[in-house]
């Protein structure tokens, strides 16, 4: 199956490379035959539906290909009220279809290097204790202080329940993004724990907080988080699947509405119940990567890296006594370019490494991802499975946005695994047996 499915990426990038085609459906096809083959791949070395891997590619794939395979199957009416959309019949969109498709295969190549040749030595290991206890106050402190944090941003920048998404996207709401993190690991972290409910429960209670406003990334990662934790205690099946996708995609498509008119396009029942509208919802994510196409062709010089490595630049350059400009008016942040020149359209890791180094950055910067994926997955313990989440959770968050915060992000899920380890109780002691870890709810 793994051959077959790699000669399937492997002819399907040849077509799409030889081709010069601009018909969206022909692109969906050629998009739907690369991410279904790495999907593949991925699923005979990952741990089933549920692993790291093939939950990244689910997600990578709706981003990038979901408005063209919803546009394939409904035709032009997918996008009504989605602003100018002339792009989607430029050669532009052929380019970047055919570029993501080399990014995913290179991702692959990352994945399965890691994977099949992981070396033991870089597997975390459990320490004597009961993490599972640690792994509960851990949680719990970081829903308190990231649901804070995200109040206080709402509060500073006027947004409240009634809100629209572009009210939202104008507040700044200064604090709102680590402070969505911080919820996404704590609830990951209690479904990992004893309390498993608890962190449902908060998970729930957020996304009915924040779903009316259009904040829809703020949810869906998280919640892909928490999918992430329960595949490593038990196999998902395809079934249970296939039906949480669909019910996600529909309540996106609603999110399609009270992007616009907030919680009041809900109450005038101006939505729709269908999947693929929650489809092209998505993947607008194709975009970015058809504007830094534009910006190249322009002249643009590309980045070298710049980007990548732009807040821990900002953070060297503020302790040595330099001057570091606003993050708003700094351009070498990729979020804060895209922004000032495309409006809030997100981000994309193909767009980013385009930007910084061509198709070579691309190549290069989604073979780091698969890498990083495959670390993930290797992961067997409970501690490694929550070393895993550190790196699969804001890897997670950059496929919509820009990857320079990532190894901040990283090093903060890598701080709460150690508090957790602090605040585990050793593990009691049997003689002749040595120790042993108590049957948990956890993620083992």
């Amino acid at each position: 199956m793994a051959v077959g499915a790699a000669a399937v990426v492997a002819v399907d990038l040849a077509w799409s490379l030889v081709g010069d085609t601009t018909d969206p459906r022909l692109l969906a096809v050629q998009f739907v035959l690369a991410v279904t083959g790495a999907a593949a791949i991925t699923f005979q070395r990952g741990r089933g539906l549920a692993s790291a891997a093939l939950l990244y590619l689910v997600v990578f794939g709706l981003f990038h290909g979901g408005l063209l395979v919803a546009f394939a199957v409904q035709g032009e009416s997918v996008l009504i009220g989605q602003g100018d959309n002339s792009w989607v019949f430029s050669r532009d969109v052929g380019q970047a279809v055919r570029i993501s498709i080399v990014g995913v295969a290179a991702w692959v190549v990352g994945y399965v290097v890691v994977r099949d040749g992981g070396n033991k030595k870089f597997l975390i290991r459990e320490s004597g204790r009961d993490l599972g206890v640690g792994a509960a106050r851990v949680g719990l402190a970081a829903t308190i202080m990231g649901g804070v944090l995200v109040w206080r941003s709402f509060v500073a920048g006027g947004v409240g329940i009634g809100s629209t998404y572009a009210q939202f996207i104008e507040s700044g709401s200064p604090g709102y993004a680590y402070g969505i993190l911080l919820v996404g690991f704590g609830c990951a972290y209690l479904v990992a724990s004893r309390t498993p409910r608890t962190g449902w429960v908060i998970f729930a209670c957020a996304a009915l907080l924040l779903l009316p406003i259009g904040t829809r990334s703020a949810v869906l990662f998280p919640g892909v988080a928490l999918v992430y934790i329960v595949g490593r205690r038990r196999r998902i099946g395809p079934v249970v699947g296939l039906s949480a996708m669909t019910v996600g995609l529909t309540l996106i498509s609603v999110l399609r509405q009270t992007r616009l008119d907030g919680i009041a396009g809900i109450m005038a029942r101006k939505w729709s119940l269908t999947p693929m509208d929650g489809l092209a919802e998505m993947g607008y994510s194709l975009y970015p990567v058809v504007a830094v196409g534009r910006w190249l062709e322009r002249g643009e010089s590309e980045r070298y890296g710049a980007t990548l490595f732009a807040v821990p630049a900002r953070f060297l350059t503020r302790v040595s006594g330099g001057a570091v400009p606003p993050a708003e008016g700094d351009d070498r942040l990729f979020n804060v370019l895209v922004m000032r020149r495309e409006g809030p359209i997100g981000g994309s890791p193909i767009a980013e490494g385009l930007l910084n180094g061509g198709l070579l950055g691309i190549v290069l910067l989604m073979f780091v991802i698969g890498a990083a994926i495959a670390w993930a997955d290797l992961q067997e313990s409970r501690a490694g499975v929550l070393a895993g989440l550190a790196v699969f959770l804001p890897l997670i968050f950059e496929t919509r946005n820009s990857f320079a915060p990532v190894p901040a992000q990283v090093c903060l899920g890598l701080v709460m695994l150690i508090a957790a380890r602090l605040l585990s109780p050793p593990l009691p002691s049997r003689s002749g047996t040595g120790n042993r870890r108590p049957h948990t709810n956890g993620a083992s």
